[in-house]
């Protein structure tokens, strides 16, 4: 199991109003992810936001660049961001998450857009399908654990 405490989500206008009163900033399950491609080139993302409500996993499109990935011939789909439909592209890579005790990788066909999200989003599709989470909203942590589904591999640091 690896857990994340909840962060404070990074913003410019302060928390919404359904923030309780008194609490400064809005906690959100964030965890930091790695995107490799195909010859080790890799993005890291310090906050992205574990959504059980997104069917896809979800990366900025600048990133394929980045990492080398070659987007999949499949019919795009569209992503619906404050209003406006930008295409998904899709492609396979790889996907790491760790600790300071265990690191956690696993193959996996993301999707890359041009909308203008705040954080990735880790979905349904190629993030959730492989762990079983735990929201611990009193005490602020997410909890994860690997599933049957999970082909990936994972492995302890000393």
């Amino acid at each position: 199991m690896i857990r994340f405490r909840y962060r404070a989500e990074p913003t410019r206008r302060g928390p919404p109003p359904s923030t309780p009163a008194g609490a400064g900033v809005q906690l959100r399950p964030f965890v930091p992810i790695r995107v490799f491609g195909p010859n080790v080139q890799f993005v890291s993302f310090r906050y992205a936001v574990v959504d059980t409500g997104s069917a896809e996993t979800i990366f900025p499109a600048d990133s394929v660049s980045l990492i080398k990935a070659s987007l999949l011939p499949i019919a795009s789909r569209s992503l619906v961001w404050r209003g406006s439909p930008y295409p998904i592209r899709f492609a396979k890579v790889e996907l790491e998450i760790s600790t300071t005790q265990e690191v956690w990788r696993w193959s996996a066909t993301v999707g890359f857009t041009s909308a203008p999200i705040p954080f990735p989003l880790l979905g349904l599709s190629g993030f959730l399908e492989y762990f079983d989470a735990c929201f611990l909203g009193e005490d602020k942590f997410l909890e994860l654990t690997t599933n049957r589904a999970f082909a990936g591999a994972t492995r302890s640091i000393p």
